[in-house]
């Protein structure tokens, strides 16, 4: 008896034990807050020691749907400070602003100082474009795609988070020389043209123009082809007409009497003939039976 309760008491510690270590840190991070921004997109920003998995369940995604949004697969790593889109929803109201501006102070001007001198610039510049022909390379006639998530970053930190507007676009983003990792988000239902994951090194001074292709298909319906129920109209001499029929595939009304149009039936000439040659037979057996 003494055994089993001190088994009793081992397992017990165990569990405790576990779930101080696992699922603890995981309840103790903030969830994320699920508002749309202005563009109807939510995210997710990654925790230190987070997984791809624990951000799934927190934001009640399953793991499919979060790599689908973001384009990525279980094997890509993910860096604290990332955004990760978990959703989509109806943008937010932007307030407007009121109609009388609060005055400002006006500010003595500065000292006149002498200029530094400026580090040229190093950027990298993003644009995604709906790539209609699908050959990966954005053509004059290719308009710009809206609602796409850049996520630019080292193997530290994340350097810079961008979220196109289909208008703006290519955006240059100011960076410092070093090698970077960019990656971009996959609309449901988009077919991606071009790769969503590059490794870059920028030297200073360089600008990087990169652009990303997908094709977002849109279901075209089809219309059903109106369907045509022929009617049967009497004319005045007592002919019939098929209305709505395909009047090529008709049979050509047979012209008796030299009048066109009138049709006469075989049945009763048929009968005629029939009985015309029964009264002929009758007639022979006749004769040769009084003879």
């Amino acid at each position: 008896m003494d055994q089993h309760r001190w088994y009793l008491v081992f397992v017990v510690s165990l569990s405790a034990f576990l779930w101080a270590h696992t699922a603890a840190p995981l309840l103790a991070q903030d969830l994320p807050t699920a508002t749309p921004d202005e563009a109807g997109v939510i995210y997710a920003i990654v925790q230190p020691n987070d997984t791809m998995w624990a951000i799934a369940a927190r934001s009640g995604i399953t793991l499919q749907q979060l790599l689908e949004y973001n384009g990525l697969r279980e094997t890509d790593f993910i860096q604290p400070g990332q955004k990760l889109i978990i959703g989509y929803g109806a943008p937010v109201a932007t307030p407007t602003a009121d109609a009388t501006p609060t005055p400002t102070a006006t500010l003595p001007p500065p000292s006149p100082r002498a200029p530094s001198p400026t580090p040229p610039l190093t950027a990298v510049c993003l644009a995604a474009f709906q790539d209609s022909n699908s050959n990966g390379l954005p053509d004059i006639d290719e308009t710009l795609q809206a609602d796409v998530a850049f996520t630019v970053y080292t193997d530290e930190a994340v350097a810079a988070n961008y979220v196109t507007d289909g208008v703006s676009e290519p955006v240059c983003i100011p960076l410092v020389p070093g090698r970077y990792q960019i990656t971009r988000s996959i609309a449901p239902g988009e077919r991606l043209t071009s790769s969503n994951n590059e490794a870059v090194i920028l030297n200073q001074g360089d600008i990087l123009y990169l652009s990303f292709g997908g094709l977002r298909e849109s279901p075209t319906a089809v219309a059903p082809a109106p369907s045509v129920v022929p009617s049967v109209l009497e004319t005045p001499s007592g002919n019939t007409a098929v209305v709505g029929a395909d009047v090529s595939m008709s049979p050509t009304p047979t012209s008796i009497g030299g009048q066109p149009g009138s049709t006469v039936s075989l049945i009763p000439l048929v009968a005629v003939i029939i009985g015309g040659l029964l009264l002929t037979l009758a007639a022979i057996f006749f004769v040769r039976a009084r003879v």
